[in-house]
């Protein structure tokens, strides 16, 4: 029996994708690959090509668009932040501390209730915030005289009481601080216990150089350097405290260092 020949074997070729095959990531990697080269092939061999806005990687030596250089800015939190404060002292300054309220504050901010919260658990808190970021505590003084020294905090003060906002918000502080235990903590942690520990240590300071006596009332000297300015800054309308506010304050408050020894 003869034997048929075998035909001739056809060339390999890969099987039939089956109905519904999916490429595999590799191959859909290197198609993109294929294409972003030839679209850069024609940019650069067009006419058109803005001159520049093509260049060659050193490393890969591959066509590369430029990255447009970018500007350090501040965070955005930051910026919210002061847009927020920004916006509680603009209300407080034009209506009262009586207009404030969340809802206004985030509106005029640009911003969210959320994006309020995140910052502040209330509305007396923000308050308290911006009276400690608008009126930072000073370094104490050291000019070599207890007057001198005594002059400079006094000044500072004067700058804080006679500021419209301070004026305006100080009532509704002062209210939150009877009403909220949280909020007179923060008031006399942040705000009142400070200025008196700085005068505390003027007052050793002039002790030792035996401007006054080794015994004194800090709390008296206090109460005089406070005392002549705060009713002021109460009074609706009051008037702008100046410079004579500031010396004849100092007087009292070294007269009272001088005589009133601590009990």
């Amino acid at each position: 029996m003869t034997m048929m020949p075998a035909a001739p074997s056809a060339p390999h070729a890969a099987p039939p994708r089956p109905v519904g095959h999916r490429p595999s990531l590799q191959d859909t990697v290197r198609r993109q690959r294929c294409s972003a080269s030839r679209r850069v092939r024609r940019q650069l061999t067009s006419k058109g090509s803005p001159e520049g806005s093509l260049q060659y990687s050193e490393k890969q030596k591959e066509p590369c668009m430029t990255q447009p250089n970018r500007r350090p800015g501040r965070p955005r939190d930051a910026e919210l932040s002061d847009a927020i404060e920004r916006a509680i002292v603009d209300i407080v300054t034009s209506g009262g501390a009586s207009e404030l309220s969340i809802s206004g504050i985030v509106e005029r901010a640009g911003t969210s209730r959320p994006a309020f919260y995140r910052r502040h658990p209330d509305l007396n808190a923000a308050i308290l915030h911006v009276l400690q970021h608008r009126y930072p505590h000073v370094g104490t003084p050291d000019t070599g005289t207890l007057e001198g020294d005594l002059l400079v905090l006094q000044r500072a003060e004067i700058e804080m009481l006679n500021d419209p906002f301070f004026r305006r918000v100080l009532p509704h502080v002062m209210l939150a601080a009877d009403d909220d235990e949280e909020s007179r903590r923060y008031y006399v942690d942040h705000f009142v216990r400070p200025r008196r520990t700085q005068i505390g240590e003027v007052l050793a300071a002039a002790a030792r150089r035996g401007e006054i006596p080794d015994e004194y009332d800090t709390n008296a000297v206090c109460d005089a350097l406070i005392g002549l300015l705060l009713p002021v800054t109460m009074i609706p309308g009051g008037d702008t405290l100046g410079e004579d506010a500031v010396t004849r304050s100092v007087r009292v408050a070294m007269s009272i260092a001088r005589e009133h020894a601590a009990a």
